[in-house]
């Protein structure tokens, strides 16, 4: 489990980052459900990484262009702590690690109190101490 959550710091703080980063990028976009103003596709870059990003729906694709790594934010782009299995299960494939039992492996850490349910989106989890 300890590699999961060491996975989840990762994945948590590229999400934070890529999210503040394309809002940055399009302040005009402040209809974070519908995502209006917010260009279909394009490229950021952060920490000396290049992404592409995709709008779909009322999330974002990323794709690492010099890794492979996808990082989806299906909803709530402004909430970028929030994580839910699929999101998790999409990062955790493009960086080759095997999800068999990823749904048992977060019951277990919201039992330990180290993943917790959203108050406010309760089909999403967060990190605890994030």
């Amino acid at each position: 489990m300890n590699k999961l959550i060491k996975d989840l710091k990762v994945f948590i703080s590229t999400q934070k980052k890529l999210s503040k980063t394309l809002l940055d990028e399009y302040p005009e976009c402040t209809d974070y459900s519908l995502l209006f103003n917010l260009p279909k596709n394009g490229k950021i870059n952060t920490d000396d990484m290049h992404w592409n990003f995709k709008k779909h729906g009322a999330g974002v694709e990323f794709s690492s262009i010099d890794d492979g790594r996808l990082i989806d934010i299906c909803e709530h782009i402004d909430q970028p702590d929030l994580f839910d299995e699929w999101r998790l299960t999409i990062y955790l494939e493009s960086i080759n690690r095997d999800v068999g039992n990823l749904k048992d492996e977060l019951e277990d850490l919201c039992q330990l109190g180290q993943v917790l349910i959203s108050k406010e989106y309760p089909k999403l989890l967060l990190l605890s101490g994030c």
